[in-house]
C-alpha cells in the first residue's frame, strides 16, 4: 500500500485548529494561534494607548517599551496634524483612504463567483475571511437545509448535502436526542454506501465550522459541538473511530478543549494521551499531535514545554521527510541519488523552519542570545539548502515545494534576523532586515495571493510554513513598530495604512486593525483618531471580515 504523503502546512489564517498549524508568537497566531498558528503580542487590552510589541517577536526583549522610546535621544513622539471634523459619511471617508494609494484600487470585495454552492462556495468563503458566513454554510450543509432553488448547482449542492448529513449523523452521539438518536439508528446503514469523497469533504466542513466557531469566539457552541461526537474517547471511553476518520479531528478535538474555561487543563493530558496511540510510524501525525501541543504551552505561557514539542517536531523530521519522498515517488523511475538529495533538500527546509519557530519563543521569553544562536542555526540550514538547489531540479510532484524554497524560507530568515535586531533595540538593522524581506515576498506579487488549500485544514502536516501573505503582513506591521520606536510616526502610519490599502482581505487582521488605531491614538487629537478608527472598522465591515473583533478598533 503506499504510504499517505506528509506535506508542510501552509496556513490560510490564525487558525489553531488548522491541521498542523504553525502557532504564531501573538494572541497565536491572535488567538490562539496558526498551525496552523501564534500568542498576539499587540492586544493590549488597556485604556491608554501603549506601544504595541514586534510581531513574532517578545514583550520581555524589549523593557518597558514606552520608556525606552522616551530616553532614546530624539525628540518627542510627534503629533500628527490635526484635520477638521468632516461631515463626510465613513464610506465616503472609507473610499478616500482607499484610493489614496498608487496602483490598482481595490473599493469593495470582488463579487463572489456566480453558480458556486455547497463546499466550494464555502472554501470560497473561507478565503474572504467571512467566517459568519462559513459558520451559516457549513451548518446548512451538514444538517441538509437545503432551499429549492431550481438552479441546476444548487440542486447538485442540495443532493451532496444529505449525503453529509447522513456521515456528519452517524458521528454523533445518540444521548443528545431524539433527533440525533434517529438519524444515528436510521442512516448508519445508509452510511456504509456514502462515497469516500463525501465522507472527506464532510470532515472538511465539520473542520471548517469548528474553525469559524474559533474565530467567531463563540467557544461555549464550539464546546457543545466537540461534545457530541462519538468517536472521540474523550466523550466516551469506550468510543470506537471509524477508520475513514483522519486523526487530525482528534487532534483538533483535543485542542477545542483548551477554550473551555471548565477544562482547559484536559486538553494537554487529551492529546498526550492521543499521541501515545498513534503508531510510531505515522511520522506526520506525530508531528501533528505535537504542534497542537505547542500551540497550547505558547497560549500558556510555557515555554520550555512548547521547545520541548518542537524538538520531538525536528527529531521526526529525517523520517517523516522520507516517507513523504517515497510515497510520491512510489513506482516510479526517479535516479536513487537526486531522490536522496531531494530528501535532504526537504529535511532542511523543515528544521529550518522549526529552528525559526523556537527562535521566536526563545525572544517570547526573554532569552534574546539563546534567539539568535538558534536563528544563525536557520540561517545555516538555508545556505546549505540554497546550494543544494542549484544542483537539482525538484520534480512536478514537488512543485508545491517552489513556493517555500523560493520566496518564504529567504525572507523567513530576514524576518528572523529583524526580529534578533528588534530585541536588541538596534531598530535601523531590524528595518533593513524587515525591508529586505519584503523586497524577497514582492518580487513575485502572486505569491501574495492567499487560495484555499485543503492541506491547510486536514491532513498531517511536519513543519508549520506561514503563507508568503502573512509573512508579507508580519514584515511591514514590523517595520512600522521599527518606525515608531525610531520616533518616525508619520511613517510608522502610512507604512500601516499603506499595508490596509493593498488589499484588506488579506492584510487587515486583528493585530493591523490594533497597532494602526494604536498608532491614531498616539498621534492624534481625540476626535480624529476616533474617526480613523471608524473608518477603518467602516472598511473591515464592508469586505466582511468577520475575524475582527470590535475591541480590535480601539473605540469605545
Amino acid at each position: 500500500m503506499q504510504p499517505p504523503v506528509t506535506r508542510v502546512a501552509v496556513p490560510a489564517g490564525d487558525d489553531p485548529l488548522a491541521a498542523g498549524v504553525d502557532t504564531q508568537i501573538h494572541n497565536t497566531s491572535s488567538i490562539l494561534p496558526t498551525s496552523k498558528q501564534q500568542l498576539n503580542f499587540c492586544h493590549i487590552q488597556n485604556a491608554t494607548a501603549s506601544i504595541p510589541a514586534p510581531v513574532g517577536a517578545v514583550v520581555g526583549a524589549v523593557q518597558n517599551p514606552i520608556s525606552s522610546v522616551a530616553t532614546q535621544s530624539c525628540t518627542p513622539l510627534p503629533m500628527l496634524p490635526s484635520v477638521p471634523s468632516s461631515s463626510k459619511s465613513l464610506d465616503v471617508l472609507a473610499d478616500e483612504f482607499l484610493s489614496s494609494k498608487r496602483g490598482p484600487i481595490l473599493l469593495r470585495p470582488n463579487p463572489l463567483p456566480r453558480g458556486e454552492a455547497g463546499i466550494v462556495r464555502l472554501r470560497t468563503l473561507v478565503e474572504r475571511r467571512a467566517w459568519g458566513d462559513v459558520l451559516k454554510l457549513a451548518s446548512t450543509l451538514l444538517s441538509n437545509n437545503g432551499t429549492n432553488s431550481t438552479s441546476t448547482s444548487i440542486k447538485s449542492s442540495s443532493s451532496r448535502s444529505r449525503q453529509y448529513s447522513i456521515v456528519y449523523a452517524s458521528l454523533l452521539l445518540r444521548k443528545h436526542g431524539l433527533e440525533d438518536e434517529k438519524h444515528s439508528v436510521t442512516n448508519n446503514d445508509d452510511d456504509c454506501d456514502v462515497p469516500s469523497n463525501i465522507r472527506k469533504e464532510t470532515i472538511e466542513i465539520m473542520v471548517l465550522r469548528c474553525n469559524a466557531w474559533l474565530k467567531l469566539r463563540r467557544y461555549v457552541d464550539l464546546s457543545k459541538e466537540v461534545e457530541r461526537w462519538n468517536f472521540l474517547t474523550q466523550n466516551d471511553a469506550t468510543a470506537s473511530s471509524p477508520e475513514w476518520v483522519p486523526l487530525d479531528i482528534h487532534i483538533l478535538a483535543g485542542q477545542s478543549v483548551e477554550y473551555n474555561p471548565n477544562n482547559t487543563e484536559r486538553s494537554t493530558d487529551i492529546l498526550c494521551r492521543l499521541r501515545e496511540r498513534i503508531p510510531c510510524t505515522e511520522f506526520g501525525w506525530l508531528a501533528s499531535a505535537d504542534n497542537a501541543l505547542t500551540n497550547i504551552y505558547l497560549r500558556r505561557g510555557e515555554w520550555r514545554l512548547a521547545i520541548g514539542s518542537l524538538d520531538r517536531v525536528f527529531d521526526l523530521i529525517p523520517d517523516a521527510t522520507q516517507t513523504e519522498v517515497q510515497s510520491l515517488f512510489f513506482g516510479s523511475n526517479i535516479d536513487p541519488e537526486n531522490t536522496k538529495m531531494i530528501t535532504d533538500i526537504l529535511t532542511k527546509t523543515y528544521m529550518c523552519e522549526i529552528c525559526s519557530r523556537q527562535g521566536r519563543i526563545f525572544l517570547q521569553a526573554g532569552a534574546v542570545f539563546e534567539a539568535g544562536e538558534i536563528f544563525e542555526d536557520a540561517r545555516i540550514m538555508w545556505s546549505e539548502t540554497e546550494s543544494l538547489l542549484s544542483s537539482v531540479l525538484l520534480p512536478k510532484e514537488l512543485l508545491y515545494h517552489n513556493n517555500s524554497l523560493t520566496v518564504i524560507l529567504p525572507s523567513l530568515i530576514c524576518v528572523n534576523e529583524g526580529l534578533f535586531y528588534f530585541a536588541k533595540s538596534n531598530y535601523d538593522h531590524a528595518l533593513q532586515s524587515f525591508s529586505k524581506a519584503i523586497n524577497i515576498l514582492r518580487k513575485d506579487g502572486s505569491s501574495l495571493i492567499s487560495k484555499y488549500c485543503e492541506k491547510d485544514w486536514i491532513g498531517p502536516t511536519v513543519a508549520g510554513c506561514q503563507t508568503p501573505a502573512k509573512l508579507y503582513n508580519e514584515a511591514v506591521n514590523n517595520m512600522t513598530l521599527c518606525h515608531l520606536y525610531m520616533c518616525n510616526m508619520k511613517d510608522a502610519v502610512v507604512q500601516l495604512e499603506g499595508l490596509v490599502q493593498e488589499d484588506p482581505t488579506a492584510f487587515l487582521t486583528e493585530r493591523v486593525a490594533f497597532n494602526l488605531c494604536t498608532l491614531y491614538e498616539l498621534g492624534s487629537d481625540s476626535a480624529v483618531a476616533t474617526r480613523n478608527k471608524r473608518v477603518i472598522q467602516s472598511i473591515a465591515k464592508r469586505f466582511f471580515l468577520h475575524d475582527i473583533g470590535p475591541e480590535s478598533f480601539r473605540v469605545t
